[in-house]
């Protein structure tokens, strides 16, 4: 597998799970995990099932630290996952940020970044979602998105 983007989950029984994020894209590679509902993960499913994909992208789904200070705000953001058009043909992108956290005490506020446009199909984004899908029913041990060369 040269190129792909794989997502692992860990549910906490609460309606909440952790999604571990693992990308490798021509030569670039990295993990990260956050904290996401179940629900919310469902609805993301349902919005990469989107023909054809508006032209601004979808809404990312985004996960980390959230703000104590700002409901619905994250302080720290370590996984997002961001699907758009690119092109005529039908290719997909999907763009990929995954940080390392940052601890509080922490003086350089420097993470790890990585951040990549994984080039795919719908094909491979429906393929994606029904993967997803089953991951968040605990009827499957991964999702994976490959990249494809349109």
């Amino acid at each position: 597998m040269d190129n792909y983007l794989r997502l692992t989950l860990y549910a906490d029984g609460d309606g909440t799970a952790e999604v571990r994020a693992a990308i490798q894209c021509n030569g670039f590679c990295g993990n990260s995990a956050a904290w996401f509902g179940i629900g919310q993960l469902e609805e993301f499913c349902e919005q990469i099932l989107t023909y054809p994909l508006p032209t601004e992208g979808l809404v990312p789904l985004q996960g980390g630290f959230w703000s104590r200070a700002q409901r619905g705000e994250l302080d720290q953001l370590l996984v997002s996952i961001r699907v758009y058009p690119v092109g005529l043909r039908g290719a997909v992108g999907c763009f990929v940020t995954l940080r390392t956290p940052l601890n509080d005490g922490d003086a350089t506020k420097v993470a790890s970044v990585v951040e990549v446009e994984l080039r795919t199909s719908y094909q491979e984004l429906s393929a994606f979602s029904a993967q997803l899908k089953q991951l968040t029913q605990s009827q499957a041990a991964e999702a994976i998105l490959r990249g494809v060369v349109i």
